[in-house]
């Protein structure tokens, strides 16, 4: 599926550009785990606590277990923090996280 989402992802960047889009994001966590990182000018990565993300996945009906094992199979933070560019800590609630974000996308 990678390479099919890959093309997806050029073709929609091809459009936005043709469009002379300023800002285009893309929201996807494989961006990371398959060095798709080379067709963005800035990678902004969340994290929080394994604690409050086995938390946030337990109130949608997800078990302990699938979380884990959710967590597990992706790339680590640190790996993840090393590929940011911008780092939004998310130990908070969605409100204060709404406002983080807003700063940083009025300083682009």
């Amino acid at each position: 599926m990678h390479p099919a989402i890959f093309s997806i992802i050029q073709k929609s960047l091809e459009q936005c550009r043709q469009q002379a889009a300023k800002v285009v994001v893309i929201e996807a966590p494989l961006l990371l785990e398959t060095s798709w990182t080379t067709i963005t000018d800035e990678v902004w990565v969340t994290t929080a606590p394994k604690k409050t993300i086995i938390e946030r996945l337990g109130v949608k009906g997800i078990s302990y277990n699938d979380a884990m094992a959710r967590i597990n199979s992706q790339i680590n933070d640190s790996e993840r923090l090393k590929l940011a560019d911008v780092v939004i800590n998310n130990d908070c609630d969605i409100g204060e996280l709404k406002l983080k974000v807003e700063q940083l996308w009025q300083g682009l």
